[in-house]
């Protein structure tokens, strides 16, 4: 994406003084009897009073009515002079309390009055949630003020466009299927030619020569995750680039959208609000299709981020939808404030927040879908687990996706520069982006008390097994599998693969390369550590007008460690290519010991499942994985597994017992069906190869006093809560 440019609060409006007096015509004209739509009309007293009874449904067409004339009297006459003053007097005085009542809380937030109206606004009516629909009109003034459109871009009609990816995924979403009932009207309201030129983009006619365009459409949106949004009878989760249809020409120009809530209901996001917490102004189209927004009946909590250098206090938020209880949010809010502190302290600093806040959005709900989705100055939380169960892994999310404030969101790879809505965004350095922040998602659990000891191996643990076992390490490197994203990253594809053998997640082996120099740094350099190298990183490409290239990675690791071979050499065999870290000896220097976790069990080395209710056996599920029994003996993926020994399988729980009762080396006769043949197979039988990361305590190892000042620099905490400002922790923000 483009660089933000730095917020000012210039002052701002919504209307212009000149529009006020065309409503105050408008509702005139209605009282005469003339019908036209709501849609096209920008707020009025009439609007303002229809928006306190938001859970009807929306109207229309206004039926002819009679409305007061503020200059005459009750009969019709002309009102005195003294009768006007009063009049104006007494509705001077109702517009100041209502102004006083409606001001924001959070003042730095707000855009304050005088600033003319965006080039492009949206309103949201939410009067259908229960069907999963929202009705949103986007109204695009083509001659904005204060603001040249090149005239290249209107020359064949106004360009509307859909976004097919979306900041923080890497594969293609066509959102447009969610989009239809579109139509597009001019400033009076006449029908406008509106054409379809691909799946994601409408041209609208201007040989009219029409100054103001209002497209409509209809949204649906039934998914509560990252990528894409979710509308219903609790809340409105809206992911902006599924939400948005945007203009080309206009990315530039500030975008305002504006919400038509139901009563009770409030509004989170990273942008800036504007008055009365319902509107809000993104500065360009690439601030707002950062910006998630959810709108619902949610606790807002948050605390103070203590000022850092030249960085003043700023704000943290945690907007939290769930079904818990008040308990349960003081609880998680004082957890996520002891990562978000912890995280602070890796990099030395935090980020500058624009409009000096950061916030959480955090849903966990049972019909949302596991997901953590970064943003500049946000991140999407979504779940269907609960606090009350779940509150570890759901911090773990919050750990990974607050350091991808720093690791992806301004420490930014040249690769995704810009970032593309209409294409996939591959990227040779998500082993990086995303990788080293999924090891610090482990190690800032354990660092700010969430972990324990023996938790904390377990989950390093699951990175080395994966890094040692995975077949993909063999043929491929974290290099190779980060441009591997656009195909796996929440990609959806109908023809099954060999992704078993061939890949392993960036995620995954990135957090194996970072676990690896973090230890190999600290074994190396006295007082060494992977933060110091990010703080390093951080000083160089804090901003994403400097991007990174691999080799600036590798030449700054060489400045850190004082040996630029070394680096060279490390990023040769670790990051070009897959070689496996000698993890043993470097868990070893923390007192962590890494062994086979049980090699006496036996081991078939592919994935079964019950087959289809009218076939009996069990159904190959998966590509055996390369080298392994199955593999060896002619399995493949879509086999059906009839009979053991003779004996017909008779469900997975059958199957896995008689498995229990081998021992590596023994031979398995299966009988075998697959693909309109039926044969026997006889596999022998292998140990387990997997592989676990147990504490010398577990062990009955002594720690020697090296050990024990190694793992303390290691994992031993960096902040304390004294450091912060806890005073609003336990302090809903309304």
């Amino acid at each position: 994406m483009r660089r933000w440019p730095s917020p000012e609060a210039s002052p701002t409006s919504w209307l212009p003084a000149a529009e006020h007096w065309n409503c105050a015509a408008r509702c005139r004209r209605r009282a005469r009897g003339w019908r036209r739509s709501l849609d096209d009309s920008p707020p009025c007293r009439w609007r303002r009073l229809r928006e306190a009874e938001p859970d009807r449904r929306r109207v229309r067409y206004l039926a002819p009515m009679r409305m007061p004339n503020p200059t005459t009297d009750r009969r019709g006459s002309t009102a005195s002079p003294r009768r006007l003053a009063l009049c104006i007097a007494a509705a001077a005085l109702q517009l100041g309390a209502s102004a006083e009542a409606m001001r924001p809380t959070q003042s730095r937030q707000s855009i304050q009055p005088g600033e003319p109206a965006a080039a492009v606004a949206y309103e949201i009516d939410l009067a259908d949630r229960a069907g999963h629909e929202a009705r949103i009109a986007m109204r695009v003034t083509l001659a904005p003020e204060g603001a040249r459109i090149d005239p290249a871009a209107l020359a064949s009609g106004l360009r509307l466009v859909m976004s097919r990816s979306s900041p923080g995924r890497y594969a293609t979403h066509d959102f447009a299927k969610n989009v239809y009932d579109v139509e597009a009207v001019d400033q009076r309201g006449w029908k406008l030619p509106l054409d379809r030129l691909t799946p994601h983009e409408w041209r609208v006619d201007l040989a009219s020569a029409p100054s103001e365009v209002t497209f409509r459409y209809t949204l649906y949106a039934d998914r509560c995750d990252g990528t894409y949004s979710a509308i219903d009878r609790s809340h409105a989760h809206l992911n902006a680039p599924a939400t948005f249809v945007w203009a080309r020409g206009f990315e530039g120009l500030p975008h305002d959208v504006r919400l038509e809530l139901p009563r009770g209901w409030r509004v989170s996001t990273q942008l800036p609000h504007r008055r009365d917490g319902r509107a809000f102004r993104a500065m360009h189209l690439a601030e707002l299709l950062d910006s998630p927004i959810e709108a619902s009946d949610h606790l807002v909590r948050g605390f103070t981020l203590p000022a850092s250098g030249e960085i003043g206090a700023q704000e943290i938020l945690v907007a939290l939808h769930h079904q818990g209880d008040q308990a349960e949010a003081t609880s998680f809010v004082h957890r996520v404030e002891a990562v978000v502190l912890e995280t602070v302290a890796v990099f030395g600093e935090p980020p500058r927040f624009d409009h000096g806040r950061y916030t959480f959005l955090a849903d966990y709900l049972p019909w949302c879908r596991g997901d953590g989705m970064e943003h500049r100055n946000s991140t999407v939380l979504t779940s269907s687990a609960s606090l009350a169960r779940s509150a570890e892994r759901l911090l773990g999310t919050v750990a990974h996706e607050f350091v991808h404030a720093w690791n992806v969101e301004r420490m930014r790879p040249a690769s995704l520069e810009p970032f593309d809505f209409e294409r996939a965004n591959m990227s040779d350095a998500l082993w990086f982006g995303e990788g080293f922040t999924s090891y610090y998602d482990r190690l800032l659990l354990k660092r700010a008390g969430v972990y324990s000891l023996p938790r904390f191996a377990d989950r390093i643990g699951g990175v080395v097994d994966a890094v040692l076992r995975s077949p993909a390490v063999r043929r491929t490197s974290p290099v190779a599998a980060s441009r591997q994203a656009p195909f796996v990253d929440a990609a959806t594809a109908n023809d099954p693969s060999n992704r078993e053998n061939t890949f392993l997640s960036y995620y995954t082996w990135g957090a194996g390369v970072g676990l690896a120099l973090d230890l190999s740094l600290r074994e190396r350099l006295e007082g060494g550590s992977l933060d110091g190298f990010l703080q390093l990183v951080w000083s160089q490409h804090s901003e994403i007008d400097r991007p990174y290239e691999i080799e600036d990675l590798e030449r700054l690791l060489g400045d850190y460690s004082g040996d630029p071979t070394w680096a060279q050499d490390f990023f040769a065999r670790f990051v070009h290519d897959g070689n496996a870290p000698d993890y043993f000896r470097l868990l070893g220097q923390a007192g962590l010991r890494l062994r086979r976790a049980d090699q006496e069990r036996a081991w078939l080395g592919v994935e079964v499942e019950p087959a289809e209710q009218e076939e009996a056996g069990l159904l190959v599920v998966g590509n055996p994985l390369d080298g392994s029994p199955a593999a060896e003996a002619g399995l493949a993926r879509g086999d059906r597994l009839v009979r053991l020994g003779g004996q017909e399988i008779g469900s997975l729980a059958e199957f896995e017992a008689a498995l229990a009762e081998r021992r590596p080396g023994d031979p398995l006769r299966l009988s075998v069906e697959g693909r309109g043949e039926e044969f026997e197979v006889e596999v022998r039988l292998a140990g387990d190869p997997g592989w676990e990361v147990v504490p010398y305590e577990e062990l009955g190892l002594a720690l020697t006093p090296q050990i024990e000042r190694f793992r303390d620099a290691w994992l031993a905490p960096r902040r304390t809560l004294a450091e912060s400002s806890r005073a609003a922790l336990g302090t809903p923000r309304r």
